[in-house]
């Protein structure tokens, strides 16, 4: 067992990641025990040639949450009891049961720092319940409980990766402890939040059975990106259905390997300027013919309200000469260039339509045309040029679809969906003979890991083109499990029986080609 200091600032949620190599899930959620402790717990697998497939544990344990007691030699400590237990099948598998103590301090009101414990727990393949139980020792409160079940699955004869682990730092060892893996003591970060005050993201990651499958010593190399959740339109790909597509700029690295029975992949990004949202952390593995031989990511979310001036989109790109050679700088139009901004939002950020909205109202040109390309040198670095015009076009085609006399296509519900996802693969107009609303269904085969998904839209005010998004089975997108009784209002309102409209709609949404 391991104790030393951390510093961990933001609370949150259960999060969970369904993964398929390893361990079929890893686990972080914050424990909050009525008026005291606080902690985080954090697991995730990988495997060892001697031992095989284990599961590493990672607690941290807030320190102001904690109760500290006076010792005999007159400093005070805190002590957190707890017990970690794996049931199958109601056998008990493995059970550890200790406590763990807070650094001495002085002065209990300075100096109270979080503390970390790290355990690990060598299982065969199957699958477990786990079971927690934490509670603070110098506390009256009852202890906190805690289950999960969870899988272990390892395939020697596949190249794989192990979880990707999250790292508050790390050095080489001098002395290896349970930190250590592959000469380096890594400390773990209990977190899938990044506040604004961590300026790195650094990672580790195992890649397993690289000699066996490529030869020993044969040369690989392992890829590394940061790429946003919140992307623009979803294209298909052949890595992976849910991992999102779009890079960011400047968030690619990559290491050559020479294969053994474990290569660790040791990684750091500086994310001082990665600016608020959702993202992944991507690792590929490929080899020396650019082949991708395996794949893993791993979500984490960035809280960075950066200031305009000083955000990515806004950096020195007048000062260096960025804009002056780029074609944003050819836009000196300022209607045209508000025109072009403000078509970005159905494809932009949550932290991108801020600044759209908030920022640039009434700012000069200069920072307007620095924001527009970088905006698209974000998601087209080498041409992000030819990467506008490819939308510019789409965003001409809604207008003129879409738009009506007061809106312009890329803000109406249709337009956003189409520059957002694409062209449907079918769209099919509502009967109005059967006395309902004007409606529209649209039909994607895919967008991100869904399949056959549908979008309807209706115009509840007979504007002829200003269809409103009723309901969608799109995952983040307006579900409304009442929206035939919204078409049905129509029949309602000329005091029509329900009839037959309510097959013929459900029929249209559920088999629209």
């Amino acid at each position: 067992m391991q104790n030393f200091g951390g510093s961990y600032s933001k609370k949150y949620k259960v999060v969970r990641l369904y993964l398929f190599v390893l361990l079929s899930l890893i686990f972080f959620s914050q424990f909050i025990l009525a008026g005291s402790l606080s902690a985080f717990l954090g697991y995730s697998a990988f495997f060892s040639t001697q031992k095989g497939p284990y599961i590493e544990t990672y607690l941290t344990v807030m320190g102001q949450t904690v109760v500290y007691k006076k010792k005999p030699n007159g400093k005070y400590q805190g002590t957190i009891s707890i017990t970690m237990l794996f049931r199958q099948n109601d056998t008990i598998k493995a059970v550890r049961k200790y406590n763990l103590h807070s650094l001495e301090i002085e002065d209990t009101l300075r100096g109270r720092v979080n503390f970390i414990d790290e355990q690990r727990f060598f299982m065969k393949e199957g699958i477990y319940d786990f079971e927690l139980q934490i509670a603070d020792k110098n506390s009256l409160l009852q202890p906190y409980k805690y289950s999960q079940k969870i899988e272990i699955r390892y395939d020697e004869q596949k190249m794989a990766l192990s979880d990707i682990e999250f790292l508050e730092s790390y050095s080489r060892s001098v002395t290896p402890t349970i930190l250590t893996k592959n000469g380096y003591d890594l400390i773990p970060y209990v977190s899938e939040i990044y506040p604004k005050n961590l300026s790195r993201l650094s990672f580790y990651c195992e890649v397993y059975n690289a000699a066996k499958i490529l030869g020993d010593s044969e040369k690989f190399v392992t890829f590394y990106t940061i790429k946003s959740v919140d992307s623009m339109k979803i294209i298909s790909t052949t890595i992976s259905d849910n991992v999102p597509k779009k890079a960011i700029a400047d968030y690619r690295s990559f290491s050559k390997q020479k294969a053994a029975p474990i290569n660790g992949i040791l990684a750091s990004f500086d994310i001082t300027n990665l600016y608020s949202g959702n993202y992944n952390i991507f690792i590929e593995v490929k080899d020396k013919e650019n082949n991708l031989l395996v794949s893993k990511s791993r979500n984490f979310k960035r809280e960075n309200p950066i200031p305009l001036i000083s955000s990515p989109y806004m950096g020195n790109s007048v000062k260096d000469g960025m804009i002056p050679a780029s074609f944003a700088f050819r836009l000196r139009n300022r209607d045209s260039l508000n025109e072009f901004v403000n078509s970005l939002r159905p494809i932009a950020q949550a932290s991108e339509k801020k600044i759209i909205d908030e920022n640039l109202k009434d700012t000069g040109i200069e920072l307007l045309q620095q924001f527009f390309f970088n905006f698209w040198k974000a998601r087209n670095a080498s041409n992000p040029e030819g990467e506008w015009n490819t939308y510019y076009a789409d965003v001409r085609k809604v207008n003129k679809l879409f738009g009506s006399l007061n809106i312009k296509g890329y803000n109406a519900d249709r337009g956003r969906v189409y520059l957002q996802y694409g062209e449907p693969y079918s769209r099919i107009p509502g009967d109005n003979s059967v006395g309902v609303y004007p409606y529209e269904i649209w039909k994607y085969n895919k967008i991100g890991n869904q399949t056959n998904v549908r979008f309807i839209f209706y115009d509840p005010d007979y504007s002829n083109n200003y269809f409103v998004l009723l309901h969608s089975d799109v995952r983040g997108e307006p579900n409304n499990e009442q929206w035939q009784a919204v078409l049905q209002k129509q029949n309602q309102l000329n005091g029509s029986p329900n009839n037959s409209y309510g097959n013929r709609v459900q029929e249209d949404f559920l088999n629209s080609k």
